[in-house]
């Protein structure tokens, strides 16, 4: 986004700052977001986002104004090589957010609270801008034939998932294949929304397939509760292969996650 110092900034001068570094708002600097405006206005083709940073901002405009954004983090000395083969095509992307980017400060809980209701991807009940999870390649990836060794298990007793990933899009991708358990609500008790279990990165060629395994052990598939205890749930269970199965995550046009329902005995 930025191509002088003075659309970019320093480091130096936010640590010098009256803030020391700390942020008043979320937002990219106006400077930037005119930056964009006026080459949306004039430009013809493509534009693509390049954002560094090393936590959630608010890209609601530039995800407008773009035709795609790449998030690159703090890459290093070879960021601009690694940025220009996603952009050209020499590589796919394959990273997926480790975190949320929220659609505005007032998705996020004050910390007057450190109770969890709102917080993070598990508890979030608000549409995000982007979810957790979330990252799109080149390849054109889809999940199915989701299956468990058991489709009713013992509290004390592991469940294997397998479920096959196929690359259907044009290049050569990696997709990282992400586990997430969905336990119903229950009456007087936090539940998460969902939890993540466990990932995989996969590498296929156009047209390939492979074939996934996760085991879900018992602490896996334990709830933690008010008072920081782990408890063996009981009752059904919905596993999913994928990304994060949000309304969100899958407007966005990532795969849809494969899925199967285990019931805890």
């Amino acid at each position: 986004m930025g191509i002088t110092g003075v659309l970019e900034g320093e480091e130096g001068e936010s640590i010098a700052s009256a803030h020391a570094g700390d942020r008043l708002d979320y937002n990219l600097p106006q400077n930037q977001i005119d930056f964009l405006k006026k080459l949306r206005q004039g430009s013809k083709t493509p534009i693509i986002a390049v954002v560094t940073g090393g936590s959630p901002m608010n890209l609601a405009e530039v995800h407008e104004l773009a035709d795609a954004v790449l998030l690159t983090w703090y890459p290093g000395e070879e960021g601009g090589n690694a940025a220009a083969d996603l952009i050209f095509g020499k590589a796919s992307p394959s990273g997926k957010l480790p975190v949320t980017f929220p659609r505005s400060l007032a998705q996020l809980p004050a910390y007057e609270s450190y109770g969890m209701k709102g917080r993070t991807y598990r508890y979030l009940e608000a549409e995000p801008m982007y979810p957790f999870g979330y990252g799109l390649s080149y390849g054109k990836f889809a999940y199915s034939a989701a299956r468990l060794s058991a489709t009713k298990a013992a509290k004390n007793k592991p469940v294997k998932l397998t479920a096959t990933v196929t690359n259907n899009g044009p290049m050569a991708s990696e997709e990282v294949v992400q586990l997430y358990l969905t336990h119903p609500p229950k009456a007087g008790a936090q539940t998460p929304l969902f939890a993540l279990k466990g990932f995989q990165r996969v590498s296929r060629a156009p047209g390939a397939s492979t074939t996934v395994k996760f085991t879900l052990t018992p602490d896996l598939l334990a709830l933690v509760n008010a008072q920081g205890q782990a408890v063996a749930p009981s009752g059904p269970v919905t596993v999913w292969a994928g990304g994060l199965p949000s309304a969100r995550s899958l407007e966005l046009g990532p795969p849809k996650p494969a899925s199967a329902m285990l019931t805890i005995k």
